[in-house]
């Protein structure tokens, strides 16, 4: 997942096919610092 052009989250193989989208959400706000209120980010 990028922020800003700059990568904060890289996850690979079967780590990256048990995460749902709160877990997602959850790694961006802990790696980058910023929380994201919509999901819209993901599936675009």
């Amino acid at each position: 997942m990028l922020d800003h052009g700059r990568i904060v989250v890289d996850i690979q193989g079967d780590e990256k096919a048990g995460l749902t989208v709160p877990d997602l959400l959850e790694l961006f706000k802990q790696q980058s610092g910023t929380e994201l209120t919509d999901d819209a980010v993901l599936l675009s």
